[in-house]
């Protein structure tokens, strides 16, 4: 099995760059959409205590300031800085470097005299285990927001003007754990000793949300996950999408809109061929005969027991009839050779069944789990193959 997952794993090679520019391509979508002022409006309504008592059409119209910034120009956060209005995608600061935010934009909440203005980051990410916890990323980049408003949003000692950040993370492919689900992370008051409170307003100034949709597992009445799943994570056409976010959204269909949900869908589809029928289907198929020339005697060790076995029971069946109908002697060679020869075959045959089911189900697991590159390298990484296999239970598909 090894010398064949290794040559397949050469083949998939050949289409890496392609995948990886599909993965660019899937999240410049995500970027594009989810900036859309009326998905924002969703976002902000069912995810924010602020915003719950208000339409997602009256936020889209009137609660966000401007246009969300999508990868746009650098704001820098060290030096004499004057306040400014607008918001931009990049947080640079000389003593901690430059980071990119997806969207960025400046919400503003109405209260019962004035609009209070609250800082919001909206994340799309494709990939839940990316090597580190979403969550301290995210807590990370409300640091930064908190920390940038200095010399824009107030000066000096005017503490009392910092506005709320929050940092909201669509994860359009989250593990099972954690699909259907909307999380919030916030600053809370606990009283230790006695009952004193403060006004929320002096500390709730942090927030960050994990939303997880279920892709067309969503129903019509769940709301954001449905809109986020039909979005971004459905199989559905473009104009199945774009019948569900216009009448079960009121989204109103423009032709950005409506040619950024026929991009999400051209290439979701594309993602998903590329994963499952380049990525495994065709390295079967062209590693096939290589890999069984090479590996003729490693597939005869692996499979020897469970062919020998199988084709012992079925050479035994087929010689006995035919060897005692025609002959007991003639008969008993001939059933013998040719039962040893078929169980043999089939033997052979099931093993490559098994590697094949092994690698398919492996592909599906890592892609549940955002995961597709350590799929790659474990095709020519044999003992990551191995703790792969263990970590999701996988053992019996690699049994002789």
């Amino acid at each position: 099995m090894g010398s064949m997952i290794r040559q397949t794993s050469m083949a998939m090679g050949v289409s890496a760059s392609a995948l990886r520019a599909y993965q660019d391509r899937y999240d410049r979508a995500c970027k594009r959409l989810l900036s859309e002022k009326e998905v924002l409006g969703w976002i902000l309504h069912e995810c924010l205590d602020e915003f719950k008592d208000i339409s997602p059409a009256t936020i889209a119209s009137t609660c966000i300031d401007g246009d969300p910034e999508v990868g746009a120009a650098p704001v820098h956060a060290d030096g004499e800085a004057t306040l400014i209005a607008g918001l931009n995608s990049e947080d640079s600061s000389i003593s901690e470097g430059t980071i990119w935010y997806d969207i960025r934009f400046r919400a503003l909440v109405p209260t019962t005299g004035e609009a209070v203005g609250m800082i919001v980051n909206v994340e799309a990410q494709g990939n839940f285990y990316p090597g580190y916890p979403l969550l301290k990323r995210a807590a990370y980049y409300c640091g930064r927001m908190i920390s940038s408003q200095y010399g824009r949003v107030f000066a000096n000692a005017h503490y009392e003007k910092l506005q709320k950040v929050c940092s909201i993370w669509i994860c359009p492919n989250p593990p099972a754990g954690f699909r259907n689900t909307i999380t919030r992370f916030s600053i809370a008051e606990e009283q230790l000793v006695g009952t004193a409170h403060l006004d929320p307003s002096e500390y709730d100034l942090i927030e960050m949300i994990l939303a997880c949709p279920d892709g067309d597992r969503q129903n019509s009445g769940d709301g954001l996950l449905r809109l986020l799943g039909t979005l971004l994570a459905s199989e559905k056409s473009a104009e199945e999408r774009k019948a569900i976010i216009h009448n079960e959204f009121g989204l109103a269909m423009s032709q950005r809109l409506s040619d950024e949900v026929v991009e999400m869908s051209n290439v979701s589809k594309g993602l998903e061929e590329m994963w499952y029928r380049q990525g495994v289907d065709k390295g079967y198929s062209e590693g096939h005969d290589l890999g069984f020339s090479e590996g003729r005697d490693l597939g005869f060790n692996e499979g020897h027991d469970l062919g020998f076995n199988e084709g012992r029971d079925l050479g035994f069946n087929e010689g006995h009839d035919l060897g005692f109908n025609e002959g007991h002697g003639l008969g008993f060679n001939e059933g013998h050779g040719l039962g040893f020869n078929e169980g043999r075959e089939r033997g052979a045959l099931e093993q490559k069944s098994k590697d094949r089911e092994l690698m398919r189900e492996l592909a599906k697991r890592l892609s549940e789990q955002g995961r597709t590159e350590e799929f790659a390298q474990a095709m020519s990484d044999e003992a990551l193959l191995a703790k792969l296999v263990k970590e999701f239970g996988l053992e019996h598909l690699t049994e002789a």
